[in-house]
């Protein structure tokens, strides 16, 4: 929600096309996941990370990706053929 807000007071304007442009050119440094970009297909580039359940129900990171991940939103093995396309249609 933070996000969203921040890309509105960017766009200065509610207009979907231009929170979308805003969000893209932003980018968020402090978010739960840290550094977030956005994508021109409006995924998320982020860090990941795996986790294990501890028993206190809080989680322990057990890996992280050496940097961002550039998103990748269909499997080419599982989806062969089939791309994310942005969609303008707002």
């Amino acid at each position: 929600m933070y996000e969203w807000a921040a890309a509105v007071k960017k766009a200065n304007s509610f207009d979907p096309k231009a929170v979308r442009n805003a969000a893209v050119a932003l980018g968020f440094e402090d978010s739960p996941l840290g550094s977030v970009k956005f994508a021109a297909n409006q995924s998320m580039v982020q860090t990941d990370y795996i986790g294990e359940l501890q028993p206190e129900g809080q989680f322990k990171v057990i890996w992280q990706s050496p940097g961002a991940i550039q998103p990748e939103p269909y499997d080419p093995l599982t989806f062969p053929g089939k791309s994310c396309k942005l969609h303008t249609t707002f």
